[in-house]
């Protein structure tokens, strides 16, 4: 075990055994008539959140990847609204988790009517985006900027859909995260990335393409720090 997974292991133990009222709730909200399955970290000790997060995932993932790596306790602890769902596939592509396969008008009116479902609608929430749901993110970011209170991808695909001159007009807080050994889409998507004039950037020294997983305390170390800057 590499030292920064031994030192989010205790903090995870450090967590459960400060805040025994941690819990992750799970439910659905519907979109288009379809069930789309979410997860959101709670503690009791918090009356009012500091502000949400909304957590998408990668293509070999799932909303329980963010409640077993501990990123919805860790968040909620923190004072947050951490909440992470399954994305639906579309046409040949199955759902994931528990939400199935259906078809929605665009990802960007996909991603205003989960927001008005969570109780969201108008608040800008930070959205963290790994790998395939930066086909949702992206395509958000330039249509209803308004709604992020910042970014944080992590290796993203679909960068490429959009100019450098269009990232530069981006007025979002961006922060870009990436495994030092994701030479490929890693490096690409940085590039685009990184065009953004509010960013800032970390690379996770030792990490692959899920970096959050390969290198969980720094990883949510950074998240936090980056939340409570906004």
């Amino acid at each position: 075990m590499s030292s920064d997974k031994k030192r989010w292991e205790e903090e995870q133990a450090r967590l459960r055994a400060a805040d025994s009222g941690l819990s992750v709730k799970e439910g659905t909200i519907t979109i288009g008539g379809n069930q789309v399955y979410f997860r959101e970290g709670v503690s009791s000790a918090v009356t009012q959140p500091k502000g949400a997060l909304l957590f998408l995932h990668g293509q070999a993932f799932k909303s329980q990847t963010w409640h077993d790596l501990g990123t919805l306790h860790f968040m909620a602890n923190a004072g947050y609204r951490p909440l992470a769902i399954d994305l639906p596939g579309r046409i040949q592509i199955p759902g994931y988790g528990n939400t199935k396969r259906f078809n929605y008008q665009s990802s960007e009116s996909f991603l205003l009517q989960v927001k008005a479902a969570l109780n969201l609608k108008g608040i800008p929430v930070i959205i963290i985006s790994p790998s395939m749901s930066g086909g949702f993110a992206i395509p958000f970011l330039f249509s209803n900027p308004e709604e992020f209170k910042g970014y944080l991808p992590v290796a993203p695909v679909s960068t490429g859909s959009h100019t450098h001159d269009e990232y530069a007009k981006v007025k979002v807080p961006t922060c870009i995260v990436y495994g030092e050994k994701d030479t490929s889409l890693g490096v690409s998507s940085f590039q685009d990335l990184s065009k953004i004039p509010n960013n800032e950037v970390h690379v996770l020294k030792g990490a692959g393409h899920a970096a959050y997983m390969n290198s969980p305390a720094e990883f949510h170390q950074i998240l936090l720090n980056f939340a409570n800057k906004l």
